[in-house]
């Protein structure tokens, strides 16, 4: 059997944004859901989340089951929360991964290739101001690069890959 090692602990303060209400039990994996505008809450009805730049990543290896009764993110190795990617200055001469600057607006990170430049408005739509961001628009069926996925982002720029947080092996 695998090795279920929850990735937070429930006094975490984290817990709460990556974490349904764990007062919902389940039996399987499969009452298990992903859902936040990032796919980073495991619950059994995740619902949406704010879309930001989160505080923190899940390790490469989580996972979205049913531990202990309870819809949690869990790590086989026992890894634990990551700090978030930073993205350094052009200037510094780095050049960021491609998933280090999805989402960040256009006028702070350079886009590299495959992520573009996209124009987009956010909730408040055309009445609103316009957004610029550095997205990779997902390919037919729902094409990313590796270690990404297709997400839908309702209140910005459509489908576009984020960063994924497992490995594809999580219950949908």
């Amino acid at each position: 059997m695998e090795r279920r090692v929850p990735v937070l602990a429930e006094d975490d303060p984290r817990f709460g944004r990556f974490e349904g209400d764990v007062d919902d039990p389940c039996a399987t994996d499969r009452d298990c859901r992903i859902g936040g505008c990032s796919g980073e809450i495991c619950a059994r009805e995740p619902g949406m989340s704010t879309c930001e730049v989160l505080p923190a990543r899940l390790p490469d290896d989580a996972r979205c089951g049913c531990v202990e009764g309870a819809c949690r993110w869990y790590s086989p190795s026992g890894a634990g929360l990551g700090p978030a990617p930073q993205n350094p200055a052009p200037e510094d001469g780095f050049a960021p991964s491609p998933d280090e600057v999805v989402g960040e607006p256009c006028g702070h990170a350079r886009c590299k290739p495959p992520a573009r430049c996209i124009r987009h408005y956010g909730i408040a739509g055309p009445s609103g101001p316009a957004l610029e961001s550095c997205e990779i628009p997902c390919g037919p069926d729902g094409a990313c690069p590796p270690r990404m996925r297709c997400v839908t982002v309702a209140d910005g720029p459509g489908r576009v890959c984020r960063p994924a947080a497992g490995d594809g092996a999580r219950p949908q």
